[in-house]
């Protein structure tokens, strides 16, 4: 889910880049935190001066849900949303990812569909890539199966399908509960999020899933035997598969903010 860079290199893109490039495993250091409420520093000035910046207000949501401030981001999400442009692609898949983590998936959906309905849109560089993650993390299978019949009708990469085989017939259906049952319990403590393939030499590919989560190792390890315990439940109360198979559907893991050698400087 990476995004891609907007052009000109103007101060409200420069930073809109630099927060964009920190994925989970970046924001998961104190340096990464610390350099972000820098950038937050310099966005309240911008966004003052330029209230109806669309890549400003996306940049500022985007830095507080990355350190957990949703609360305050709420203002910019929604001010981002009114002013979204789907001219500004690589922006606007970014306020999609900002709405994803903090659970709100009607408004990442309604994003992701603006663009992917659109043929010049939906066929610039990740944005097909970008809706099939935002389907998979909100449970949405009926928009998976159409990005996928999208994506073969396009000649794109088909990551829906991937993600749909990924799964398997058996998981499919529990697809929207499972993923309810894992952002009601992360949700109150993740920063950020990241989809990924492992590829084992088995096929299909082993589907894997990043929070970043602002809680100490301890509250972590609890939150982890909690997901575990959750979702070990409802496959075993409502299917007839073993609830190991359900637990194990895709690999959720959760970091916590570490200490990092580097100094913010150097980042």
């Amino acid at each position: 889910m990476s995004m891609g860079v907007p052009q000109p290199q103007t101060e409200d893109v420069e930073i809109f880049n630099e927060i964009c490039g920190l994925d989970s495993y970046d924001i998961c250091t104190k340096s990464a935190q610390l350099r972000l409420r820098k950038l937050i520093w310099r966005l309240n000035r911008l966004v003052r001066q330029q209230q109806s910046n669309f890549v400003l207000r996306t940049a500022s949501a985007v830095a507080l849900v990355k350190t957990a401030q949703r609360d305050l981001a709420l203002p910019d999400l929604e001010a981002a949303y009114a002013l979204r442009r789907c001219d500004l692609v690589p922006v606007q898949r970014a306020l999609i990812r900002a709405f994803v983590t903090i659970g709100d998936f009607t408004r990442a959906l309604s994003l992701a569909k603006e663009l992917t309905s659109n043929p010049e849109l939906r066929a610039q560089e990740g944005v097909i890539i970008n809706a099939a993650w935002t389907a998979f993390l909100a449970g949405d299978i009926e928009y998976l199966m159409e990005l996928g019949e999208i994506a073969k009708s396009t000649n794109q990469d088909d990551l829906a399908s991937q993600i749909i085989e990924s799964f398997g017939a058996d998981m499919l259906p529990h697809l929207p509960q499972h993923q309810r049952i894992v952002q009601s319990i992360l949700l109150p403590y993740q920063c950020w999020v990241d989809c990924y393939f492992i590829d084992d030499g088995e096929v299909p590919l082993l589907l894997s899933v990043d929070y970043a989560v602002n809680c100490t190792e301890l509250e972590r390890r609890a939150l982890e035997s909690k997901l575990v315990r959750a979702l070990y439940d409802y496959y075993e109360e409502n299917t007839d598969m073993p609830p190991g198979r359900g637990v194990a559907a895709f690999c959720p893991d959760l970091y916590e903010i570490v200490e990092d050698n580097g100094t913010e400087e150097e980042q």
